[in-house]
């Protein structure tokens, strides 16, 4: 299956639309719904950016907090603070009430000041609000320097009272926040983790397969398991961006081969494919890690798939998951015959790249965790085990558990160097019992010197069906005659 942009695009336009119709107009007064106009923290605005008032986002309401009688005449002022300038509003608007309101004067500046006559029987009450609307198309608000600010009403006895500001003849007045950038990323990554498990009764190479099972994590397959759940989404309520809109990640965030990734590091090596170009038709790398959006990963509603992978990380820089909210499932699929190692936790990043660097200024998201693999049995190896002549070679494990299936294998020594020859070894692998306790095994015994072609030395690889920590092991040469003794511990691949 390929990517179902749809299905994103969707997700991401109803989000963005929700966001909108939550900010409509900024009231000054009443904390209650005292909301600013949040801008995103990536814009770096340069002096005098015009702002769209978009929706009526910029529109400032207030309720006048004084009772008219039928004929009064009182003036009201707006200020803003010093890094916002009114260049052009249309006719303040009376809701509530019946009366006329004068021209504005100010414009130019950060302050505007208008008359309030009541001309109704019933004057007009101190619930009553008025409205200022900054023009929504042209410039209507200019932002002069990027920050915050606030903005104040006050209601005068005269004209002049009103234009200057102050005290003296102030009636009422009400505050509140009128614009803010917010000081978070506008968008966001969060995972949740799952801990899938490497069957140590897997065949015909243990630990090859995972468990199947999984409930709330996602289905786990033989072939395939979660790493997690990510959500990547733009923050919620929407950010603006200058044009009055809530910004899009489309607007940020620059993709292609140099753009945006989001980056899973960790242990990839019994993946399908480990290394090479992305390959639409099934090449290197095709299908082994992947996001499922939609299902889980044995039945993925559609497949994301990396663009660049390596033994220690998948990079993602397909436009649908960089440009819209996105949630699913990270997916391991594993190489047939090959022991997926105990590794973990495995983290996915943003790596971001500004669409405009002129405009925006993106930060990455750092790495946060997804879950683990573990398995359900105890590896143990002795990196170089060897029977030279006149010694004793041993294989020593405790096991501090119940008895337990045991196999141990060989894998003869290949040629490094020109002075190092190869081996080869005919036999099988020894299976048998664990018992509880200490058991010393003769390597000889296991794997006859006279079986081998060329050096009798190799890998030893010991699998034991129980828990990693009811085992540990000893390699141990001895010389009979000295007494001399070399000890070496065996090692959990992966953890050394």
């Amino acid at each position: 299956m390929s990517l179902n942009n749809k299905h994103l695009l969707a997700v991401a336009i109803v989000g963005s639309l929700a966001s909108l119709s939550a900010q409509a107009q900024v009231t000054l007064g009443v904390p209650a719904t005292n909301a600013p106009v949040t801008y995103a923290s990536e814009i770096s605005v340069p002096a005098n950016t015009a702002l769209t008032n978009a929706g009526n986002i910029l529109d400032i309401v207030t309720p006048t907090r004084y009772a008219f009688s039928q004929g009064e005449v009182r003036h009201a002022r707006i200020a803003c603070d010093s890094n916002i300038r009114f260049d052009n509003v249309n006719a303040p608007v009376l809701s509530g009430a019946t009366g006329v309101i004068g021209n504005v004067n100010g414009l130019g500046s950060n302050a505007i000041s208008f008359s309030i006559t009541a001309t109704a029987g019933t004057g007009i009450g101190t619930a009553a609000t008025i409205t200022v609307n900054p023009v929504t198309a042209g410039t209507g608000i200019t932002l002069l320097s990027r920050g915050n600010a606030s903005c104040t009403y006050g209601l005068y006895d005269q004209p002049s009272q009103a234009i200057n500001g102050g005290t003296t003849g102030l009636i009422t007045s009400a505050s509140g926040a009128y614009i803010a950038f917010a000081t978070t990323p506008s968008y966001g990554l969060t995972a949740t983790g799952a801990n899938a498990t490497a069957s140590v009764g897997a065949t015909p190479v243990a630990f090859s397969q995972f468990i199947p099972g999984g409930t709330g994590t996602g289905a786990i397959t033989a072939g395939a398991a979660p790493l997690g759940n990510i959500n990547w989404a733009l923050a919620t309520p929407a950010r603006f961006n200058t044009n009055g809109l809530p910004i899009t990640l489309a607007a940020l965030l620059a993709t292609g081969s140099a753009g945006s990734a989001h980056v899973i590091n960790g242990n990839f090596s019994a993946l399908a494919n480990t290394a090479g170009a992305f390959s639409a038709t099934g090449g290197v790398g095709f299908g082994s890690v992947f996001i499922a959006v939609g299902g889980d990963c044995a039945t993925p509603g559609a497949q994301i798939f990396p663009d660049a992978l390596t033994g220690t990380a998948a990079t993602f820089r397909n436009t649908g998951l960089i440009h819209a909210n996105a949630a699913g499932f990270v997916c391991f699929v594993q190489r047939t015959g090959a022991a997926i190692p105990a590794a973990g936790p495995y983290t996915i990043q943003f790596n971001a790249v500004s669409a405009n660097t002129a405009v925006f200024t993106v930060t990455n998201v750092a790495p946060v965790n997804l879950g683990t693999i573990s398995r359900d049995g105890a590896q143990l190896v002795a990196p170089l085990a060897q029977i030279p002549t006149g010694w004793l070679s041993r294989v020593v494990l405790n096991n501090t558990g119940p008895s337990a299936p045991v196999s141990i294998t060989l894998t003869p020594g290949q040629s490094g160097s020109a002075s190092e020859p190869t081996s080869t070894f005919t036999g099988a692998t020894f299976t048998g019992t664990l018992a509880a306790g200490t058991n010393i095994y003769s390597v000889a015994d296991l794997f006859p010197t006279a079986n081998f072609t060329g050096p009798a030395r190799g890998t030893i690889t010991v699998t034991v069906s129980t828990p990693r920590g009811n085992v540990n092991g000893l390699y141990q040469i001895v010389n009979p005659a000295s007494g001399s003794i070399s000890n070496h511990v065996m090692v959990a691949p992966g953890t050394n």
